[in-house]
């Protein structure tokens, strides 16, 4: 729910619930089978993906998951989905 938040990290999420981070990543991956940092780049990306759908600019998008910084928001598109985020643009035509 807190995607957006560019400062949501493992160290905050701990932080936040009083739990050491490494007990809360292991415990974490045991419990989901993946890891709390991917889990949260990949709500972020499906909330990235249902943007570029709605053809938002692609430095809105990464403001609005979380990821301010546009170049670094592109390469973590495009790790995820395989496609720049002007392609998925143009394929939402």
């Amino acid at each position: 729910r807190n995607y957006n938040d560019s400062e949501l990290n493992l160290t905050s999420i701990a932080q936040e619930f009083g739990f050491n981070s490494s007990y809360l990543s292991r415990r974490f991956k045991a419990d989901s089978g993946i890891n709390l940092i991917d889990y949260i780049a990949k709500c972020r990306m499906e909330k990235a993906i249902e943007c570029a759908k709605m053809k938002k600019l692609m430095y809105v998008t990464a403001k609005d998951v979380g990821i301010p910084d546009p170049n670094y928001f592109g390469k973590c598109f495009k790790k995820h989905t395989g496609k720049s985020y002007s392609d998925m643009l143009k394929e939402s035509i």
